[in-house]
Parts: structure tokens; sequence; C-alpha cells
């Protein structure tokens, strides 16, 4: 039985799949095994799958399943013989020594392993991110500790199955937050967590430039159940402080750090996309975002003031339109000739929205900005 199952599964990107394929031949470790999990309709990653399975050693399985992200990795794990498992999805790449130093670390006996998170297979030194940065650099992680709540990201990890099958953990099927709720179950759970220095995940930078990927989109239907997870973790949350202390008093670090980094979600996947909203979504956003407020202490909220102080964050617009009438920046576009629409869409992807775009007639008339943006409230 081999130490460690790798699970790469996705219901998109597996055109990258030879990026993580070249990464996993060349590990200095041979204990684990790959299993595929994909959808039937992918058709470009079979040749470079089907050679590596040629190629590999151990037990490679290829398993045709069609549905969502979280149901394809609850599949992985019941088509893991590993005593680990690892999720990776298409085009992750991992550095020669990274299954290696990951089992090492699993000496420990651990149930969960985090390595550090790397932005960029180029970069020499790691790139930080609070929502994906792994914890690292201490043998035992207190599960209360900084970083935790804010780590959603399951490639720089691995996890023990029976500690899993053990707490009945598997993946929400939900479109959003999957991630985040397996990852969080696991912890609040009261997993014993080890991390190394050593584990280290490279993720490749890609733009983003596709805007029907229905799980990303900031819909009503996706904040609701994102809202729904963060209470859920919240009561959690509330419930092992108050097991472990006896009390629960509301400013423990904890679930201080947790509705901060919780809030900060929401502005960067939500706010920060607002013409990708309508009005009900906005004040359901507004309306959560300012109840978690109230239980944030000051020095907590003088801190989300600073980080979001570009959108002048507390405030927040009442209405789509609202946010149309007062832009901060507006910007004039004429393009002579060819397609502007990739232009148009960077616009649309600045994670500082409020601004007007004017386009000239011509431009838009001649069909070359696309039609994606013309009914929004601040294009002209």
């Amino acid at each position: 039985m081999p130490k460690l199952s790798v699970i790469i599964a996705s219901d998109s990107h597996w055109e990258h799949i030879e990026d993580t394929i070249e990464s996993l031949e060349n590990q200095t470790s041979d204990d684990f095994e790959v299993v595929f999990i994909r959808p039937q309709k992918e058709s470009e990653a079979e040749k470079p799958i089907a050679d590596f399975c040629s190629r590999a050693e151990g037990r490679f399985d290829v398993i045709e399943e069609c549905g969502i992200p979280p149901k394809l990795f609850n599949r992985g794990l019941i088509a893991a013989s590993g005593e680990y498992i690892m999720f990776l999805t298409p085009g992750d790449f991992l550095p020669p020594d990274s299954i290696e130093n990951f089992l090492y670390a699993a000496e420990s006996r651990a149930d969960i392993i985090t390595g550090r998170f790397w932005l960029n297979r180029e970069n020499s030194e790691p790139g930080y991110n609070k929502f994906a940065d792994a914890v690292v650099l201490r043998p035992e992680i207190d599960r209360f500790s900084a970083y935790l709540p804010r780590c959603h990201e399951l490639g720089c990890r691995i996890f023990r199955i029976r500690s899993l099958q053990k707490h009945n953990i598997e993946f929400p099927l939900v479109p959003v937050m999957y991630d985040y709720l397996f990852f969080m179950r696991a912890v609040l759970s009261g997993m014993k967590i080890s991390g190394t220095p050593y584990g280290i995940l490279y993720r490749k930078i890609r733009t983003i430039s596709d805007f029907d990927i229905r799980e990303g989109l900031p819909t009503k239907e996706n904040l609701q159940i994102t809202l729904d997870a963060f209470k859920e973790i919240e009561k959690l949350a509330i419930l092992r402080i108050t097991e472990e202390t006896g009390i629960f008093e509301g400013d423990e670090y904890y679930i201080q750090e947790l509705l901060e980094s919780q809030i900060s979600y929401l502005i960067d996947c939500f706010y920060r996309r607002i013409w990708l909203m309508d009005d009900e979504t906005l004040g359901l956003l507004k309306s959560a975002i300012g109840e978690m407020m109230e239980k944030l202490t000051d020095s907590r909220k003088e801190r989300l003031k600073e980080e979001h102080k570009d959108i002048s964050f507390p405030f927040m617009y009442d209405s789509i339109q609202d946010a149309a009438n007062e832009p901060t920046f507006s910007f004039i576009l004429d393009v002579p000739k060819g397609s502007a629409k990739e232009l148009i869409d960077s616009f649309y992807l600045q994670t500082f929205p409020f601004f007007e775009l004017f386009v000239s007639e011509s431009v838009a008339d001649s069909g070359r900005a696309g039609d994606r943006w013309l009914d929004s409230p601040n294009f002209y």
C-alpha cells in the first residue's frame, strides 16, 4: 500500500495537466499513487495521462465521472488506498522533493500536514497570501493559530484518510466554499496538525479571462452558500472554544481572526466584483458584512478599514446604480482597429471596480467591444 494517494480532480483546466504530470514524474520519492478523476467530457488530457500511466509504476487510475468539483474529490476519497491523501488540480506543480518532505513530516503521525504555498514556480521566495498561505515553521500547530482560519487551499496539505473517515469528513456538494468547509471541518474536529517548511507547492499564475465559470460568479446563490458556510464554521469554532476553555466571550483571538478573514473574503470576492452583482445580492452582502462587523473589536475594524481603504471601507454603496453615479475614475476608450473585448474585460477584472468606462460608438456598434458589459450601468 502506498504511503500517499495523490488525487487529481477537476471539472476544467485539464489542458494544464502536463505541468502536473511533469512534476510528479520528477519526485525524489516514489511512495505514492496517482488517481485522475475527471469528467467524461474532457478529452484533451487523455494522451498525456495515458502516456504517464504507461511509464509510471504503482497504481495509476483514471476514473471518469461527471459532477461538480466536490463530487469528484469525494470520489477520490473513495478511490484512494494510501495512508495519506493529497488533492491537486491540473496545473499544480510540485518541486521534486515535495512528496518526500511531506512524507517525512508524516512520521509525526499528524492528521494534517501542511507545507508552504508558493505563488509561482519561477519565484525564489515564497509569496504570501492571507487566504492561501499555509502554516509552517513550527513542528506542532495549534488549531487556534493565527493563520489557520485564513487557509482555504487544499493543494498544500496532505490528510490522514483514517482521521477523515473517523470524523465523517467529506466535501459538501456545493459549487463554492467546498474546500474551505472541508478543511475547516477537519481543523475543528480536533485533528493534530503538523507543519513543514520544506513541503512546498508551486501554483502557476494564470490571468482570469473567463467569466462564465458558474461557481466563480458573485451571484446571490453563491453568496448565500458562502454565508451559510461561514456561519457553520463560526458555530463550530465557538463550540470548540467553549469546550476547551469553558466560556466564550466573543473577543477570543481565533474567532476574531476568523471573522476578519471572512469579511475580507466577502469584500474581495463579491464587493470588488460589483458589476457582476444585482441590487438584491448587494443588499444581502452589505447586511451580512455589517452584522459580522458588529462582532469585531475596534482594533479589528481598524485593520479592515486600513486593508480596504482604497474602496473607502466600511462605506459600501446601497445600489449598483449609486456606484455607477459616483465613480472614482473615468476612462475613455477608443480602439482604431481590432477587438477591444479583452481590454474591456480587463477593466472589469480590476480589484478597484469603481470607475466609469466610455467606449466610442464605432467600437461598440461594430461589435468589437463584445456584448458582456453593454448593460452594465457604468459602461457608456
